[in-house]
């Protein structure tokens, strides 16, 4: 069975911040190796590349940027 998870901008933002949470990592590399797909809508991408680009976030940015090889948008 294949299970599908569309991620908010709250949750990916969690995922690319500087100390990311580590129950949260944990959670979305086990669905990755489950063969989960993991969705991230075009919309939640943009507001928060928008938001960490405005605070000067950079590391963050490339932290998202990093995630396109693993997850579908």
């Amino acid at each position: 069975m294949y299970s599908h998870y569309l991620l908010d901008t709250g949750i990916l933002g969690q995922l690319v911040h500087p100390r990311p949470n580590k129950l949260l990592r944990l959670w979305t590399e086990e669905l990755l190796l489950r063969g989960a797909s993991i969705v991230i809508p075009e919309i939640s991408d943009y507001e928060l590349r928008r938001n960490l680009v405005l605070e000067g976030f950079g590391d963050s940015v490339h932290r998202l940027n990093e995630l396109e090889g693993a997850v579908r948008y």
